[in-house]
């Protein structure tokens, strides 16, 4: 798999000044390990690299919080 780039891949999704740093420090927030957090972040981002389409921001938080609970 290439190496994605998060950043870009979020650029529809960023209302509220939405970064990929700002949901890692949110998943964090949610007791979620770091490794985990990773792995999830790694997962949903090739989602929407391969097409998965949110409604908006706060649904693609919301599905990353739902994976990363799902994977710890």
């Amino acid at each position: 798999m290439t190496d994605l780039d998060c950043k870009k891949l979020l650029e529809p999704y960023s209302e509220n000044g939405r970064t990929v740093e700002g949901q890692v420090k949110w998943l964090t927030k949610k007791s979620i390990p770091p490794d985990v957090i990773g792995i999830a972040i790694k997962s949903v981002y090739s989602e929407i690299a391969n097409g998965k389409i949110f409604a908006d921001g706060h649904e693609l938080d919301r599905y990353l919080l739902d994976i990363a609970s799902k994977l710890y």
